[in-house]
């Protein structure tokens, strides 16, 4: 049972309960006096905030208002020039598009197929290779509606000095125009 009368080691005495009892109530104090400084710091500086907030506004706006015009005709100009920027594109792609129809006609390419084909794959500037790649088009077109079916290629049979032999040169078994 003596055991249950000493104080076990680390256990705090009375005076030392006391200690850090008063040091926490001191350092609560501390702590509630700082808190209360902000407080009246934070009300000071929203009543002040509140007290200029007009007038801020009415700076921005009168700021604004001195800007705008500056502004709009900087917005203007900006405007204008992205307005020329996209004419110029468009303009320059027309000029290249007919330069391709041009070339593409010169090339014996049906016009429909050039306004299919990619411009910036061509140099249009080099018209003898753009000439040459267009070729290609039209070889490849002749050779596709070949011989699989002659009379669709517009093979004929006899030439026409053949055909003016047979129709007005006549002999007595020939057939001609006039029946005779």
């Amino acid at each position: 049972m003596s055991d249950l009368l000493t104080p076990q080691a680390g256990a705090d005495t009375p005076a030392e309960e006391q200690a850090s009892s008063a040091k926490e109530e001191s350092e609560l104090k501390r702590a509630r006096d700082e808190a209360a400084k902000y407080r009246t710091q934070l009300r000071d500086l929203e009543g002040k905030w509140k007290a200029a907030e007009p007038v801020l506004t009415e700076y921005q706006t009168l700021k604004e208002s001195q800007k705008s015009e500056a502004q709009k005709l900087a917005d203007q100009l900006a405007e204008a020039n992205k307005r020329a920027a996209d004419s110029d594109t468009v303009a320059q792609r027309a000029v290249r598009e007919a330069k391709l129809v041009r070339l593409a006609t010169k090339a014996g390419v049906d016009p429909d197929v050039a306004a299919l084909l990619d411009l910036s794959k061509l140099d249009l500037d080099d018209e003898k290779a753009t000439l040459d790649t267009l070729g290609k088009l039209t070889a490849a077109r002749g050779t596709a509606s070949g011989a699989s079916n002659p009379a669709r290629s517009g093979a004929q049979g006899e030439s026409d000095d053949d055909l003016r032999q047979i129709f007005f040169g006549g002999g007595r078994n020939k057939p001609t125009i006039f029946g005779g």
